[in-house]
């Protein structure tokens, strides 16, 4: 769960510089709270269920951090769910955190659901309590998603790296076509077979 956290929001937060973003973090704080820091939260709801696994000696399996097909959809806890290492998305507001968000929220649940299931079987998820969890976290991935939405249209324009951009458009308009062949031997547009003869010789 912890993985979940980190590459799939804090990670991506703080390249993105979204924790300089106050809109951002106000939002952030009611997820946090919601999670972490009520009496009832997600968190606390999860780590009762592998206490639960724990004393009945249920075998509930390992969850890998490199292999794709843990969860569910080709899903790994540190996919990192937008570009930003390889389009360097480092300035504000353009790497899509919300993207991490939503996912994040999605898995969450899901891996929430399956340790529920594995304790009290099908059953376990018409539980109020296991309802209202899976509430919350159903709730904030259609909010992620309605934000992401919002973001994209916010940022429709914008290039990944505006210095890269910028770097882009002066070499495009400094461009100059030559319409000549440049030739491979430097020295000669046309050798001769006889300095053929002698290159080969010497290699």
């Amino acid at each position: 769960m912890e993985s979940i956290f980190w590459f799939g929001i804090l990670v991506p937060a703080y390249t993105g510089k979204w924790h300089m973003e106050r809109d951002f973090i106000q939002q952030f704080l009611k997820l946090s709270n919601q999670f972490f820091l009520v009496e009832d939260s997600f968190i606390k709801a999860f780590y009762d269920e592998l206490t639960k696994a724990q004393q009945s000696g249920k075998n509930i399996g390992m969850m890998n951090y490199t292999r794709t097909n843990q969860l569910a959809f080709g899903y790994n806890p540190i996919k990192l769910w937008d570009s930003f290492r390889e389009n360097s998305k480092y300035e504000k507001r353009r790497l899509n955190v919300l993207l991490g968000i939503k996912k994040s929220m999605f898995y969450l649940g899901l891996i929430y659901a399956k340790l529920r299931i594995k304790n009290s079987g099908i059953i376990g998820l018409f539980t109020p309590k296991t309802i209202k969890h899976l509430g919350i976290a159903a709730g904030w991935t259609a909010y992620s998603a309605l934000g992401e939405m919002i973001y994209k249209l916010e940022t429709k324009n914008l290039p990944c790296n505006s210095k890269m951009a910028q770097a882009d458009k002066e070499q495009m308009e400094t461009y100059k076509f030559e319409g000549q062949l440049i030739p491979w031997d430097t020295d000669s547009a046309e050798p001769t077979r006889e300095k053929t003869d002698r290159e080969l010789t010497t290699v």
